[in-house]
């Protein structure tokens, strides 16, 4: 029963909101495509999935091509937005992220990160929900490619919610107190140690 508790409490904690941002369907599932230079690959330009067997790439020259995802979320509630983004460092190169057509992001000429041990840099924001808000990711690379992979977002962590240490300790304080129930209703008395 703890550990359904604990399985219960911390999946409702950390469930993401954007659909298929690890782009596992092999396609661009849950996303729109606003151009036609962005596909869902197992390897490409030298890079692989961050996670899992595929990733997105954008590579739209002289401009910048887009997916976007409408997410359903609650209004006021503050989330953590993140996700892999990895480049080639050919250059002249962009990315962007907007919320909502706000910019959160947006860097050019962005070097080669295939040589990291995950090929990608981890980017995370802080962000609130409106209730229905829209995520756009933006590239455009006139020689090379950008990758993307990983798109998450989550709850943004609360004091509300316990850390997964206080479950363990509460799962270890619970087995406790149960065993000795059981021994009491057993009636098993410690045994003394003689010399």
């Amino acid at each position: 029963m703890v550990s359904a508790l604990f399985s219960c409490s911390w999946g409702s904690a950390t469930a993401g909101l954007i659909v298929n941002g690890d782009f596992e369907q092999g396609n661009f599932s849950g996303w729109s495509v606003g151009t036609p230079d962005a596909f869902v690959l197992h390897s490409f330009d030298g890079f692989n999935p961050n996670s899992e067997h595929f990733f997105a790439i954008l590579e739209t020259p002289f401009q910048l091509g887009a997916i976007s995802q409408k997410i359903s979320d609650t209004a006021g509630h503050d989330y953590i937005l993140s996700l892999h983004l990895g480049s080639d460092g050919k250059t002249p190169n962009e990315f962007k992220i907007d919320w909502n057509g706000k910019p959160l992001y947006d860097q050019t000429n962005l070097p080669d990160t295939r040589s990291n041990l995950s090929q990608y840099n981890l980017l995370s924001f802080s962000v609130v929900g409106t209730g229905s808000d829209m995520l756009t990711l933006s590239g455009q690379n006139n020689l090379g490619a950008l990758a993307v992979d990983d798109v998450s977002l989550d709850a943004a962590p609360d004091a509300a919610v316990p850390e997964p240490s206080t479950f363990v300790i509460s799962s270890i304080l619970l087995a406790t107190l149960g065993l000795a129930r059981s021994c009491n209703r057993l009636k098993v008395k410690p045994r003394e140690l003689t010399g």
